[in-house]
């Protein structure tokens, strides 16, 4: 089964059990985030990936070229580990990982989340590949992928036990557009799935598929 097809079953389980009241205010805020084109305006394939720095687990400060090291990288930007569609993707990209690996490339994610909370989702869903805290959003911001997330929603997440405040920091309510990319060596952009649905994301094999061509 797809990954696609996982999600999509995620979210009539949830739609089942959202009142409808939030589920239209939910709706509403997707098709504005999508009539807003971030994602057009955003960083496309054939332009270069900044070399931006992140946070690792351990508290060191990396930046792209090191990730790198010599070799395409795979690329995902979610939102956090609060967020079931985000956990689905990270797992569905761990099933794949050393055939990533095995295909000379690396693979890593990042999210605005704090290094504890990263810590935490990589040991729940049993993730061996690098995540990393991308502080305040500062890279994603670079690629043009960050929006607030609207009052409205702020509300709604708290009554379903979700404190982005407290996953990203203080008065911290920017979210990434969950975003796939694939860099070459020399941070060429090859690939990049990003879309305002958070529900949707790339398929796995289709990233082994562009490996399989660089």
């Amino acid at each position: 089964m797809g990954l696609q097809t996982r999600l999509n079953t995620l979210k009539q389980e949830f739609t089942t059990n959202v009142p409808s009241e939030a589920l239209a205010v939910m709706n509403q805020e997707t098709e504005k985030l999508i009539a807003s084109d971030i994602v057009s305006k955003a960083i496309k394939v054939g332009e270069i990936l900044p070399n931006g720095q992140l946070t690792a687990v351990n508290g060191e400060q990396v930046n792209v070229d090191q990730l790198l090291d010599g070799k395409p990288l795979v690329i995902s930007f979610y939102r956090g580990g609060w967020c079931p569609y985000c956990v689905l993707e990270l797992k569905a990209l761990e099933s794949v990982a050393d055939e990533i690996r095995a295909l000379g490339a690396n693979i890593i994610a990042m999210t605005p989340e704090s290094v504890s909370h990263v810590k935490e989702t990589k040991q729940k869903n049993g993730v061996t590949f690098d995540v990393f805290s991308d502080e305040g959003s500062r890279f994603a911001k670079e690629l043009g992928l960050v929006f607030t997330l609207p009052k409205s929603l702020q509300e709604i997440y708290l009554k379903f036990d979700i404190d982005v405040e407290k996953h990203n920091g203080e008065s911290k309510f920017e979210l990434p557009i969950p975003t796939t990319l694939i860099v070459k060596p020399n941070r060429e952009i090859v690939y990049i799935y990003a879309d305002g649905d958070y529900t949707k994301r790339s398929e796995p094999d289709t990233l082994l598929d562009i490996l399989k061509t660089i």
